[in-house]
């Protein structure tokens, strides 16, 4: 049954076919969609799961695109597009509902707004709240396991609230499925008074300076492109392997920061692939430690 038929007289009508991704990926990299749609409607995102659970349609998911590539073919399936929402929920004080296509920064600020500290760790993360769950995101002051009690969840089955010991958060890592999108996550913060308020502000206003000193914020990035393997950076590892600053074409690895990539114009999925599949080498060559890739990439055969 094509899409059309399947979805006469409902309220999707926003499907679109052959959609540019590389303007949804940070990195402007990326191939056509076969089927794309934007919404944070729950009735259309039900309903759009289950046409795709009919048809064996694969289901992609994108929050902020900022730590996804797509290959440079038409990719077949159904991609989907968290739309970015504003509202907030707030129960007992320290108790916050966002929405998953927030961004971690605008949900940090509306936290703050409300005397709620907590989220300070996410400010070098550009992404969203969904995509910062997904994958259990974090910094050097934190990762979202330290503050998440539970999400509302929508796949095939419908939408249902699951706790954050059912998620198996660990580094960068959850058992979340692609067919299984994050609508809103709850998070437990801290309520503090102004003074202290004053003083979280001013370290996030350090580290937003820090950030800036230290990665490429000028360019498209997909931010740390490897894991950091137990007990080591993968950053150094990449700086000692000579990669710090190492260029072929139209991309490279940043002067400022070793494990960040940069599109300078023009790159393609299989440019990425190359010297991805290098940097792994001459890391794995000199150290022995197999680098594994925190970006998550999507119709890019390794």
């Amino acid at each position: 049954m094509t899409w059309e038929k399947y979805f006469e007289g409902t309220p999707c009508k926003d499907l679109k076919e052959n959609v540019d991704l590389s303007y949804y990926s940070h990195i402007k990299i990326g191939g056509k969609a076969q089927y794309f749609l934007e919404t944070a409607d729950k009735e259309i995102l039900s309903s759009i799961v289950q046409f795709a659970f009919n048809e064996g349609l694969a289901l992609n998911i994108i929050g902020h695109g900022t730590n996804m590539c797509f290959g440079d073919e038409c990719l077949k399936g159904l991609f989907i597009k968290i739309k970015k929402e504003e509202w907030i929920q707030i129960k007992n004080c320290h108790e916050i509902t966002f929405p998953s296509g927030m961004g971690l920064v605008q949900a940090l600020q509306m936290a703050q707004k409300n005397a709620l500290v907590g989220l300070e760790f996410c400010i070098g993360i550009p992404g969203s709240i969904g995509g910062a769950v997904k994958m259990n995101a974090g910094t050097k002051v934190g990762e979202m396991k330290n503050i998440l009690d539970s999400v509302c969840l929508l796949d095939e089955k419908g939408i249902r609230n699951v706790g954050k010991s059912d998620l198996d958060l660990k580094y960068r890592f959850s058992n979340l499925k692609e067919n299984q999108i994050i609508l809103s996550a709850t998070c437990f913060l801290r309520c503090v008074d102004e003074e202290e308020m004053k003083e979280e502000r001013k370290k996030v206003r350090a580290y937003i300076k820090e950030r800036n000193e230290k990665q490429p914020v000028e360019f498209p990035t997909l931010g740390s492109t490897f894991k950091n393997p137990l007990g080591h950076f993968a950053a150094k590892l990449l700086e000692e392997s000579g990669l710090k600053g190492y260029r072929e074409g139209n991309i490279g690895f940043s002067e400022k920061h070793a494990n960040f990539l940069i599109n300078y114009g023009g790159a393609s999925a299989e440019d990425l692939k190359k010297i991805i599949n290098l940097a792994k080498e001459k890391v794995f060559s000199k150290t022995s430690i197999l680098l594994e890739l925190e970006i998550k990439t999507v119709g890019i055969k390794w």
